[in-house]
């Protein structure tokens, strides 16, 4: 028999959610400093609640911004409804992060609560489907930054016991994208409660029943400990190199997705860390003022301490092939990287033009004289070989460091 919820028990769920829980929440947040400062603002305020229904459970996730502590706020948040009744079992993360995460055949009932207990009671729980793990640390991925006890390799998902009941809190999940890249989701809370469901002759459910004791003590124990947010400035670096890793792992990401990355100011302290760098300019018009040079955009200028600037190009991290092509005695750069190579001579030569250098100077308030352009560009295996550097001599002013070295050059420093 297909079971359904109809608008009237939508209505009822979402009542109890506001009425009930969020209103427990806000009555304890205002009875207690404490309380408030442990619970994160989405659950005062909360701008999106997906529910999650299942057999034996409903699962609510909320999401919003963290730091917002007002009691004041006016509820209005968007709800999301999402029916699982043709499952069998109660698989909680794959229905909030909307992938099907790889299941655990054959589970012992025991092991897998147990799992599910560790990653609760961590609240920082961290799952590595498959060999996702290897593919991030590969490219600098740092565990460091999580300041968790929660992480799991090869997970697999178990159902949930139908008594059982958890709260999950900051959990991070890698598994594999439809196009296999590692797709990295959060969930920043996910309370699975059980409940009991009449059902009619037609499918419909009539009633839902779920423990006012239970419900109780969830709201208690919402604030009983702080919400782990990120607070010393190597973790909330590390996190910012985490995010990067694993957007330039990523197939689909694009050198446009990259520069927009930097633009972030939080996130420059990668480019400044490795080059020296008190400033970052990005995405500066230079149109060409005469017969020399050309109108240029390069994606980052970098202003050094004495005020001089350089440039940095950001490439793709997978290379179009090899760097270097031909016969042992004809060794040349292959066409697709000379057309870079071309690309960062013709920023150093549109600055050789004294009406270029002096442009720049009144248009945005820089001054750009010889400078060295960096390419940033593929893995480290990639660009670290003798026939490259031995090609890249002849190209005075042109550098190239791989995706590898940069979060290398700025986790090394975090770790000073």
């Amino acid at each position: 028999m297909s079971i359904s919820a109809d608008k009237k028990n939508l209505r009822i769920v979402e009542r109890f959610i506001l009425e009930v829980l969020i209103a427990g929440v806000r009555r304890l947040a205002s009875e207690s400093t404490e309380y408030l400062s442990n619970i994160p603002g989405f659950l005062l305020s909360p701008q999106t609640i997906s529910v999650h229904w299942f057999k034996n459970h409903i699962a609510i996730s909320y999401d919003g911004d963290e730091d917002a502590k007002s009691l004041n706020t006016k509820l209005n948040p968007t709800f999301v409804h999402v029916a699982h009744f043709d499952q069998e079992g109660t698989y909680p993360f794959s229905a909030a992060i909307g992938l099907d995460l790889p299941k655990a055949e054959n589970e012992n009932p025991l092991q897998s609560r147990i799992n599910l207990g560790v990653i609760s009671i961590s609240r920082k729980g961290l799952l590595f489907c498959d060999d996702t793990f290897s593919e991030l640390a590969d490219r600098g991925w740092r565990m460091g930054a999580t300041d968790s006890t929660g992480g799991i390799l090869g997970y697999r998902e178990s159902s949930i016991n139908k008594s059982d009941h958890f709260n999950f809190q900051n959990i991070f999940v890698f598994s594999r994208s439809p196009n296999h890249d590692v797709a990295t989701n959060r969930i920043k809370w996910l309370d699975v409660i059980p409940y009991s469901l009449d059902v009619d002759a037609d499918g419909e459910i009539s009633k839902i029943g779920i423990s006012r004791s239970l419900i109780e003590e969830i709201i208690q124990q919402a604030g009983a400990r702080p919400y782990l947010i990120p607070t010393s400035y190597r973790q909330i670096k590390l996190d910012v190199v985490n995010k990067f890793v694993e957007l330039w792992g990523r197939k689909s990401t694009k050198e446009t997705s990259i520069t927009r990355f930097f633009e972030k100011e939080s996130h420059q302290f990668l480019i400044t860390m490795n080059f020296g760098a008190v400033k970052i300019y990005p995405e500066l018009s230079c149109p060409r003022l005469s017969v020399v040079g050309a109108s240029i955009r390069p994606d980052f200028f970098i202003q050094k301490a004495s005020e001089a600037c350089d440039i940095v190009e950001f490439k793709l991290p997978r290379t179009g092939g090899s760097l270097v092509v031909g016969s042992k005695n004809q060794r040349r750069f292959a066409s697709w990287f000379s057309a870079y190579i071309a690309q960062a001579e013709s920023y150093i030569k549109h600055f050789q033009d004294s009406l270029h250098r002096e442009d720049i100077k009144q248009r945005h308030r820089i001054t750009v004289d010889f400078p060295t352009v960096t390419l940033v560009m593929g893995r480290r295996s990639d660009v670290n070989s003798y026939g490259v550097r031995m090609l890249l001599s002849r190209h005075p002013g042109v550098r190239l460091i791989s995706y590898d070295e940069l979060i290398d050059g700025a986790a090394a420093q975090l770790y000073m």
